[in-house]
């Protein structure tokens, strides 16, 4: 089964071609950002899925699935990713479309490298302005859920040992903005849910927030 993960609500961008068999994963290909910048990103997006798709001699049509990382992000990325999968369901209409939250995304992968879904985590999704989306569970009473907290609030959550976007932290050993978050597929995978009305889909947002 062919697949398509998208990911356009963040830097980097995403935009990445697999091979799932059994629900096992096998990257085939997968497009630099440096290959789909420098114009808009409504148009240049477009251009690196179907740069993808044609040096790997695959038509559209071929695509089985689409996985998209719906958010949180900016409101522009978010409504792209949503624009693409309609525009795919208009050329393909067989194709299926997942969607995942990012925070869901890291929370998984923190999950599969402690073992323990009920470990000390936190997901961090950049929000730009010195500011970071948070989830995450730091003892049995502290528990964030999907918010705002600026790099000064985040700082201080790393004052603990913890799991961090599949990374593991020693307590105050690292400067938190240097988390890296490369996606793990199979965590993206796993935590996808089938969209069954794409028309009607929203994109994840955080309520009450304006990051500008």
């Amino acid at each position: 089964m062919k697949v398509l993960f998208l990911k356009s609500a963040t830097f980097p961008m995403v935009i990445t071609l697999a091979d799932v068999v059994d629900k096992q994963i096998t990257i085939l290909d997968t497009i630099d950002e440096d290959e789909i910048l420098g114009g808009k990103p409504s148009e240049t997006f477009f251009y690196g899925i179907d740069k993808l798709l044609k040096r790997n001699d695959l038509p559209y049509e071929a695509l089985n699935a689409l996985y998209i990382a719906s958010g949180p992000g900016s409101y522009t990325g978010t409504r792209l990713a949503i624009t693409i999968a309609k525009t795919l369901v208009f050329l393909i209409p067989d194709i299926a479309i997942y969607s995942a939250s990012l925070l869901d995304v890291y929370k998984e992968m923190s999950n599969r490298v402690s073992g323990n879904a009920d470990g000390h985590f936190l997901s961090l999704v950049y929000a730009r302005k010195n500011k970071f989306y948070v989830s995450g569970i730091l003892g049995k009473d502290v528990e964030i859920v999907d918010t705002i907290f600026s790099n000064e609030e985040v700082e201080g959550l790393f004052e603990q040992d913890l799991y961090c976007n599949g990374q593991f932290f020693v307590a105050n050993s690292l400067d938190f903005s240097l988390v890296p978050t490369p996606l793990d597929y199979a965590a993206w995978y796993g935590v996808s849910t089938i969209i069954e009305d794409i028309h009607g889909f929203e994109p994840y947002y955080l309520e009450d927030v304006n990051i500008g």
